[in-house]
């Protein structure tokens, strides 16, 4: 199934590269909102299109990118929306005033990133729904795809939303369960995890990352351990999974 995506952007001529480079990709559909630049088309189109995902620029005119989510959310629409910038992360997500995007993109950005996120977006099963959206949540709070530690917590994560129990029992029961799956030992799902956490905490999304563990974490940068990571995400995952996109 292919992931539709809606595109709108401050500028034009990037809206169609961004379009275009997007719909290159085997999972990806686009649509270009016409006419570009504008707030209130990219909503509209929203509500015709029902779309898998909304890539905005924060400077939209009329709605810019940040007023078009908040109307979203307002509305009931759980649509992941990525909010692309020319401005500083922080500056961005005050405008958004408690409206959370997937993530804060900064131009120039990995549009390669991007599109591995989007593809995740449009699977149907509940259970690859369940797999994408763990990425993606992993993804928006910093934790880079490349190393091993991100397929480690993503099963983490997993194992911990269909059973809470766990998270009191990580050494014990989780890490071995783990390692089991993965033909390798606790130590070592334990140091990637841990690896992991350290090298992307500092890159995430500061929206997500308050959303997961606070805003005195969040704000100060205060890297979780392996247990509070993992159970925070699956609290999310139990949270959000399986939210449609709904349009009143």
């Amino acid at each position: 199934m292919s992931t539709l995506v809606l595109v709108a952007d401050e500028d034009p001529l990037f809206q169609e590269l961004l379009c275009a480079v997007l719909s290159a990709r085997k999972g990806i559909s686009c649509i270009s909102v016409q006419p570009a630049c504008d707030g209130p088309a990219l909503l509209a189109f929203a509500r015709k299109y029902r779309p898998d995902a909304i890539v905005a620029g924060l400077g939209l005119r009329r709605m810019n990118g940040a007023d078009v989510l908040r109307e979203l959310r307002q509305r009931g629409c759980d649509v992941p929306f990525f909010l692309t910038c020319t401005v500083p992360e922080d500056t961005a997500l005050r405008m958004t005033k408690g409206a959370f995007p997937e993530a804060v993109l900064r131009k120039p950005f990995d549009v390669d990133l991007l599109g591995d996120h989007l593809e995740w977006q449009g699977v149907s099963d509940p259970v690859d729904r369940e797999f994408s959206y763990t990425s993606s949540l992993l993804l928006g709070i910093g934790i880079p795809i490349r190393v091993l530690g991100f397929q480690y917590l993503r099963e983490a994560i997993r194992r911990v939303s269909d059973a809470p129990e766990l998270a009191a029992s990580v050494t014990g029961r989780l890490y071995p369960a783990i390692a089991e799956q993965f033909d390798t030992s606790c130590s070592r799902v334990e140091r990637n995890i841990r690896h992991a956490i350290r090298l992307g905490w500092p890159l995430g999304d500061v929206c997500l990352q308050r959303a997961a563990f606070g805003r005195a974490a969040a704000d100060g940068r205060l890297c979780p351990t392996n247990t509070e990571f993992i159970t925070a995400m699956a609290e999310m995952l139990r949270a959000r999974a399986g939210g449609r996109f709904r349009v009143g």
